[in-house]
Parts: structure tokens; sequence; C-alpha cells
């Protein structure tokens, strides 16, 4: 549709005058046409939606659901939002409809402030930093619009039903009009680490020796039903009710692990991570929960805490993510509280997407480090003149400092260069100039915290029925695309050009064997995926000759495609021993997965080959088996 069938379009979906719905849209309009956007028709009757339902909670007749919005970011999702606040606050029927805005940080509440433009006497902001409330009035409860931070919602809540969370009301009763930005959920996964718990005996065993003896009674269990569990699935615990059996008093146990207390920012942050996890300990006490090996971390301890009340609905949710989380569709199928708006994917035709289809986890990082910086300045010198987004791992002392790295072998201008790392890769729009965007890795979590998140998101008790490894896997998957999606966006890609994305080019390094690129076309529809080989192998003696061998077979093969472990070994004259430990070999493994070959296998152990495609096709999108037999 041509741009001028989009204008008309967009005029006409805003029917006669009269209703706030029409004057919002008519608003929203003008504002696309004044910043040159035309968005399809399918994602003008989504945004049309996001009115309808905010319109619907002003007027007292929504359904008390949590309603998702899945539209894509740069589509007009808080231009729409923007507008209709701007409408219900002037408008003389609305007088008693109050407002009230859940954001995720502090940075994300500024910019919702200046989309908004009230004038501060209608806005209130709600927060531990003095100076972001000092964005609105102070009364919070003469404000028709409140913003507040999600967390602080919850500090609010404590779980409490939302009526009775007065210090958020607007003129003596709750707010109608409730807009949560980004990822929601009913509560919080909860995993508890063995290790973690077992560091926490030292600093416990000086202020409640009690409790110190209960929790290593549990260590030692846990321990013992982890080895005849082995590496497979979950298993059922009963945890003891040391709060009671113990005489624990919680409040007073949180006390003694205050950071306040600690002028030290390092001790401090120690002290926090330790209330945190004592925290979560003490949430676990007489429950039932799960226990999960997590392999090279150990062991975890599975549940999850509910912290939403129902009565927070009827709740308008815009997360582009909502179409790609496992926990969205089990809320919508299991909880039966999801109502989706109109869905309208925005089409990624624009975006090239280059896959190094190697490991970018924290071991990959610390064991192939040198590699990958070398790989990521290679490309960015391709493009000496033009900025550059790179995406991250936090510093730490297994991938050290990503970031100084780079900086440092890069032979280009210091300034063309952006960081940002994960766990700040949404909600901020500062790069969305940039149209060279590197993903140097992906966040991964434990499967402890996906099988946390697909119990929450379903509602499914530990007791209850299992999570089996293809609901863990798509959960992870979920994620991935989550987490991709975000961090893409915060580039040129997030821009719209109609009802596309901007021209941008994204580089991602990930295995075939995490699932990854077999995910890609489904994030971002009609997007280019094209592999991407910055460096050239780095093998020798017998690992070269398997690889070459490999790569020849597959430059003629078809993706599926197997060859067997002992065509190899006979065809190359190695010994079976010595070729067991070839196909272990890290390096080997790595090169082949960066050309789309797997290792596979029919039961317990690797037997051969497979071919994967830029999109992998291995079963679960992962490398099925264990050890060469």
């Amino acid at each position: 549709m041509d741009t001028g069938n989009v204008i008309a379009l967009c005029r006409s979906q805003t029917g006669g005058a009269g209703s706030i719905v029409e004057e919002t849209m008519s608003e929203i309009t003008e504002s696309f046409v004044a910043h040159h956007h035309y968005p399809s028709v399918d994602q003008v009757a989504a945004i049309r939606a996001i009115v309808q339902t905010m319109a619907n909670m002003a007027d007292g007749v929504c359904d008390p659901l949590i309603h998702l919005s899945s539209l894509d970011p740069g589509i007009g999702k808080t231009t729409a939002v923007c507008a209709f606040v701007r409408r219900v606050v002037v408008d003389p029927a609305y007088d008693g409809v109050g407002v009230l805005f859940c954001i995720r940080t502090l940075d994300e509440i500024e910019n919702l402030v200046r989309g908004l433009q009230l004038p501060s006497e209608a806005l209130s902001v709600l927060t531990s930093d003095a100076r972001v409330n000092a964005l609105g009035q102070s009364r919070p409860d003469a404000a028709r619009v409140l913003i507040t931070t999600q967390r602080r919602l919850e500090m609010e809540l404590e779980g409490r039903p939302f009526s009775t969370a007065s210090r958020l009301f607007y003129g003596g009763a709750p707010r109608h009009v409730r807009v949560w930005d980004e990822s929601w959920l009913p509560g919080r996964p909860i995993t508890v680490s063995v290790y973690a718990l077992a560091g926490l005996l030292q600093p416990l065993s000086l202020i409640h020796p009690v409790l110190v003896r209960s929790l290593v009674g549990v260590f030692d269990a846990i321990r013992a039903r982890l080895e005849k569990l082995g590496n497979a699935g979950s298993v059922v615990f009963d945890m003891p009710d040391f709060l009671r059996e113990g005489g624990v008093n919680e409040s007073w146990l949180l006390e003694q692990f205050e950071p306040a207390d600690q002028p030290d920012p390092v001790r401090a942050e120690l002290v926090r991570e330790r209330r945190e996890l004592l925290t979560d300990i003490l949430q676990l006490s007489g429950k039932q929960v799960r226990i999960r090996n997590d392999g090279r971390y150990g062991g975890a301890v599975v549940d999850y805490e509910e912290t939403m009340p129902t009565d927070l609905a009827p709740l308008l949710v815009i997360d582009a993510s909502g179409r790609l989380r496992v926990p969205y569709a089990d809320m919508e199928r299991r909880r039966r509280i999801i109502q989706r708006l109109p869905e309208a994917p925005k089409s990624y035709r624009n975006l090239r997407i280059h896959v190094w289809q190697r490991g970018g986890g924290k071991s990959s990082w610390q064991s192939n480090g040198d590699q990958l910086v070398e790989g990521i300045c290679r490309t960015i010198e391709t493009k000496p003149t033009e900025d550059w987004l790179i995406v991250h791992h936090k510093k730490d002392s297994r991938v050290g400092d990503v970031e100084e790295k780079i900086r440092r072998r890069a032979k280009v201008n210091p300034e063309r260069l952006h960081f940002i790392t994960w766990g700040k890769h949404t909600g901020i729009n500062n790069y969305s100039h940039i149209g060279n965007i590197i993903l140097a890795g992906t966040l991964f979590m434990r499967e402890s915290h996906y099988e946390g998140l697909k119990r929450l998101g379903a509602g499914l008790p530990c007791g209850g029925e299992d999570v089996t490894a293809d609901q863990l896997n798509q959960t992870r998957l979920g994620e991935f695309g989550h987490d991709i999606l975000q961090a893409l966006c915060r580039g040129r890609v997030r821009r719209s050009d109609g009802d596309a994305c901007q021209p941008c080019d994204a580089y991602i390094i990930a295995s075939v064997s995490s699932g990854i690129p077999s995910i890609l076309p489904t994030v971002f529809p009609e997007a280019e995926v094209v592999r991407w080989s910055p460096v050239p192998a780095a093998l020798s003696g017998r690992p070269r000759e398997v690889y070459d061998y490999v790569l020849a077979w597959a430059a003629f093969s078809a993706p599926g495609d197997e060859l067997l472990f002992r065509q190899v070994r006979q065809a190359l004259g190695i010994q079976p021993a010595h070729f067991t430990q070839l196909v272990r070999h890290s390096g080997l493994v790595e090169e082949l997965h960066a050309n789309g070959v797997i290792r596979a296998g029919g039961g317990r152990y690797y037997t051969k080959f497979q071919l994967a495609s830029d999109v992998s096709d291995a079963p679960d999108g992962l490398e099925q088996g264990k050890d060469a037999a």
C-alpha cells in the first residue's frame, strides 16, 4: 500500500468525532504524518486496540484480565498511550479517572515524562530517587497520572490486594487506567543454588547457629537426592519448616544483612546478595519444592512466588516480546488471565543478520575470548567510518572486561564504538541511529531458572506435574528470542520505514547447539540470515584432518544429512579410542558448529555428524547424545 493510502486509512479508522478513542486516533495520525511514519493496515488496527482498551478501563467496562499488546518496537505503542493519557486528563467527562504507569527503570520514567508532555500538577512520580520524583508534584493522590517503578509497586503492595494500596489511589479510589511497560509476570521464579546455600552457612553461624544446623541438614539431603537424580529432570523435595522449628524471627534476621551498614561498596554488594539469597531461602521454608541438577553449577532448589494481586486487573501490558515468551502463552492457556490484543508483526526485510555459529556464553568467553574479540574487531574494521553498538557480558572474573578488550584491539575511532551490557539491553533508545549491532554472546540462565519460569507462568505447583525436557527447551528458546529482540531493538532496527524496520546489519555470536539460529526467522520475520565467519579455523594435526574431511562432505550435502563417525574414522585411519577424544575436542566442535555441523546420536552417545541449515534443524535445537561411542 502506498503512503497516501496508508494515511487515508489511518484517518478513516478514526471514524467520526465525539469519542475519546476517535480524538486520540486523530492525534496519533497527525503525529505519524508529521514524523513520516506510515504503519500498515494491521498495525493501525493494533494501535487502535490499545487506545480502545484504555478507553474501556477509563469507562469502567474493561474485562478484568491482563490485556497484552505485542507490537514490535517503533510501531507507535508509546505514542498511542501518551496521546490517550493527554486526552483523558483534559476531558471533563473523565475528571475522576486516574492513570497508573508501572515502568521498569528510572531512565525510562524520564523518557515517559517527556513523551506525556503534561503539566507538572497533573503528574506525580513515586520512586526512591528524589531527583526523578521532582519531575512531578509531591502529592501522588492529587495527581491524575502516577508513574512508579514495577519494583516499587511490589513494595507498596507487600502481597496485599491492589484495592488496599491507598498510596497509589486517585480521588480516594484505585486508578482506573493501569499500564505496565514491558515484561509482566504474576510473580517471580525462585532458584537457590546449593553452592550458594553452602556459602551462606559461615556468615549465618555467627548470627543464628540453630538455623545453620537446619540448613546443613537440608544441604546434605539435597546432595543425596541429586546423586540419585543424575542429570535429567527434577524431583519433589519437602523443605523443612525451619522458620517455625528453629524459632527464626524473619524480620530480625534480615536486618542483620543490611547493605546500608557497609561503607565499602564491594562489601555492601556482597551483603545485599546474601540478603536476597536469605530472603529466598526463608520463602521456601516448609514448602514442597523441586530439585534440579544445573550441571557444572551443581544443584538448585526451584519454586516460585506469587507477588501480583488478582485485582490489579484490568491491566494493559505493552511488551514487544509477548509473541515470543512462553510464560505469556502459559498464562493464556493455563491461568486464563491473558487477553491478547491484535498482533501485527513488523517486517524485518531490511535487516540482515550475520550469525557466527560459535559459543557466546560466559564459558566460551573464558576459553575463547581472544578469538571472539579478534572476530568482532575484524568485523568492525570493515566499516571503520560507521558507528557500532556492542551488547556484551558484564565484566567479571570469567569473561574479563569485554569493552576494554575491544577498544584496545579495534583500529577505528573509539568514538564510533558504543557499549551496553546484558541486563541494560531493554528500554534504552539512545542508540536508535546506529545501523551496526553486535551481540557479543547471549544471556544464558541456568536450567533451574527456566523451570521456575515455566512453573510460574503456567501456575504449576512443584508438587504437581513434571516440566518436560521439551517444555524446558521451548521456555529457554522463548527467553533467548526475548533477549535478542530487545537487544537488537536498541539500534536502528527499532525505527520504522512504513511497515518494516529501517536498514540494519546485526551480528550475533551463537552456536548451532544453543538453538538460537533456529528461532531468528520467528523473532525477525522476513529478515535475511547469513553466516558470519570473521576468523579462519585455528586447527592443526588430526583435528584439522577431521575438520577438512567433514567440511568437504558438508559442501555436497543437504540439511539433515548424516555422516557416521565410523566412516570418518575409517577414511582417515584413526584408531577408535583416539577418534573418541577427537570428537570431544572443543576447538573442533566449535569450528564445526560455525559451519553448521553438529554431533548427533540416536541414544546415549554421539555416533555421527549432522548438517544443520543456517536455522538449526537439530532436534530441540541441541546436540543429541553425550560422548562418542
